[in-house]
């Protein structure tokens, strides 16, 4: 199913979108497909032995073979929009070197965001190490993810104690965001918790996650500031974000991704706003 309009094959930049590499004879587009290869060199004495790789996930599908097994997939690759299904979810999978020389083929489609194929590095090794790094990924996320959740519940007790300080409830809500945008990302522990929804649902919630934080963050500022921070500025800081938030809910997916740029630069605004404002002791 690659065999069509075949460019002649160069090596790029891993890992890095393939429509960001800008030093390259060709001009890649973010959606499309593409193959991938990787021959790895073996000692003679690591034949029989087991390896494992940590796949992370992709943009927006992928299959991964080792010695022309499949040994990882995320959704459906495809040529087209229609023919594949989108997945993101990191994944841990073992091989046998089986010769000196091991292949791998990595396939890839994108046809949904907008940057398309490999982001993030492969890790390869042997299965005691990897599954530390892979622990302790996972132990970081939940540990940040715990101490928001104690946070939260701080600040609501605060909210509660102080007759509706609302900068309180304002940072509560801002840390409940922050936490589950973490369960979205890097390791996806929600995606793997509830694996049944659409695949756009999750990235919506993802980037939802990003624009409330804003908002609530601001408002949060706000309150420890009243006289600081403008109110102009405030109101169209919620209008500006719950546009996006809008936006990202009703537009295919493909354009809500192209949203992003824009939503990192009112972020940007944001941030610069508030280090402005804030008083220095």
């Amino acid at each position: 199913q690659f065999t069509k309009d075949l460019q002649p094959f160069t090596y790029i930049e891993v890992p890095k979108a393939w429509n960001k590499q800008g030093n390259f004879r060709y001009s890649f587009p973010a959606f499309g497909y593409a193959t991938y290869r990787l021959h790895i060199y073996h000692d003679p004495k690591y034949v029989g032995q087991i390896k494992t790789l940590i796949m992370p996930y992709v943009h927006t599908a992928y299959t991964l073979w080792v010695n022309g097994k499949i040994i990882s997939q995320n959704g459906k690759v495809g040529t087209s929009k229609s023919s594949m299904i989108p997945f993101q979810l990191p994944v841990i999978t073992q091989f046998v070197i089986n010769s000196t020389v091991t292949e791998v083929v990595l396939h890839i489609s994108n046809f949904q965001q907008r940057t398309g194929g490999i982001l993030r590095s492969i890790k390869y090794g042997n299965y005691d190490i990897i599954n530390k790094q892979y622990e302790l990924d996972l132990f970081i996320t939940l540990f940040v993810t715990a101490a928001l959740f104690i946070i939260l519940l701080y600040h609501i007790g605060l909210f509660v104690v102080n007759k509706g300080y609302k900068p309180n409830l304002y940072f509560a809500f801002f840390c409940a965001i922050i936490g589950f945008r973490l369960l979205l990302t890097d390791e996806k522990l929600f995606v793997k918790a509830v694996p049944s929804l659409p695949w756009d649902m999750y990235l919506r919630m993802e980037y939802s996650t990003l624009l409330f934080a804003v908002i609530s963050f601001s408002h949060f500022i706000d309150g420890l500031y009243p006289k600081m921070f403008n109110k102009i500025i405030l109101r169209a800081i919620d209008i500006y974000f719950s546009l996006f938030f809008i936006f990202e809910l009703v537009v295919p997916i493909s354009y809500a991704s192209y949203a992003l740029v824009y939503i990192q630069i009112g972020l940007i605004v944001v941030s610069l706003y508030i280090l402005f404002i804030y008083p220095v002791p």
